[in-house]
């Protein structure tokens, strides 16, 4: 049984599926997480608590929100995506609004389980997620399976592949 995790635009490279990869912590502009398809979104406005919005982004990569609608969130950082909404409200309805935009759950991001699991297959990671989640997302141990002898793949931060038994 094997355990991995992959991005979809570089097919599947394994990585250890318990936090946010390396690249979404990092504070430069071109390693910034960028918005994608089925991520969960918090959205705030400053001095407005009725417009705070918890959003999915849809398959086609929009939001949609009180007062201007439907926005393309697609591919953009939060920062991007703060200013277009800030911009759409300014338009007509506040005057110098501050929005703020949290990415609660990104799933473009995914973990692959292989194996002898009831559901073996490809995952979106949401959040944190530990070797025992991994494997009760599989649907758990399959019939055939031998716990004793778990594999989980991952890529270092020096890119490296690593192996671990468990």
């Amino acid at each position: 049984m094997a355990v991995g995790q992959s991005s979809p635009p570089s097919g599947i490279a394994p990585q250890a599926p318990t936090t946010a990869p390396r690249s979404l912590l990092s504070s430069t502009p071109e390693a910034e997480y960028k918005v994608g398809a089925q991520d969960l979104l918090e959205i705030q406005v400053w001095g407005q608590p009725d417009m705070a919005r918890t959003v999915r982004v849809n398959l086609q990569g929009r939001i949609s929100l009180p007062l201007i609608g439907p926005v393309d969130a697609l591919g953009l950082t939060s920062q991007q995506l703060e200013k277009t909404i800030a911009d759409r409200l300014g338009e007509r309805y506040l005057q110098d609004p501050q929005v703020t935009v949290f990415v609660k759950e990104f799933t473009t991001l995914r973990f692959t389980i292989e194996g002898a699991v009831n559901k073996p297959g490809l995952y979106p990671l949401s959040g944190q997620i530990t070797l025992l989640r991994a494997l009760a997302v599989a649907g758990g141990q399959g019939p055939l399976s031998d716990m004793s002898d778990v594999m989980l793949f991952r890529i270092a931060s020096n890119g490296e592949r690593q192996a671990m038994s468990f």
